[in-house]
């Protein structure tokens, strides 16, 4: 419970929007000779905040090396500052809210983990980050 209220003292002041891809995971990108050339599939496009965009970064790969690249990358190209803990709440509210729909679908995981696999995953990437979620915002 105490990620969910981490998450929300993160995200309760707004930030400014952006034009965002809205679903921009693994499967929505091609890649080719370990680079970005096509992001496909721009059907839920629309406004929202630039960390909500990188929230499944955080998952994707053994490590968060590939989040913090691409977000170094993206605050380079457009100027912005992004703040981690942000793309980390937008991160564990997507991932919380799969694991119970599926959980509760008795649909299986899309990498066919426990839940409490994902938790332990969720508890590494916090850490590799050194992000405390018992800290207040």
């Amino acid at each position: 419970m105490r990620w969910c209220d981490w998450a929300d003292d993160v995200l309760a002041a707004p930030r400014p929007t952006v034009l965002v891809h809205a679903d921009l995971h693994g499967g929505n990108q091609v890649w080719k000779d370990g680079e970005l050339r096509v992001v496909v599939d721009f059907e839920t496009a629309g406004t929202a905040e630039p960390e909500y965009d990188l929230r499944a970064f955080p998952g994707t790969g053994p490590g968060v090396e590939l989040m913090q690249a691409t977000l170094r990358h993206y605050q380079q190209i457009s100027g912005r500052h992004l703040s981690l803990d942000r793309v980390m709440a937008w991160h564990l509210r997507n991932a919380l809210g799969d694991a119970l729909w599926r959980s509760e679908a008795s649909v299986h995981l899309p990498d066919h983990r426990t839940p409490t696999a994902w938790v332990d995953d969720l508890t590494a990437r916090f850490t590799a980050l050194d992000i405390d979620t018992d800290a207040t915002k």
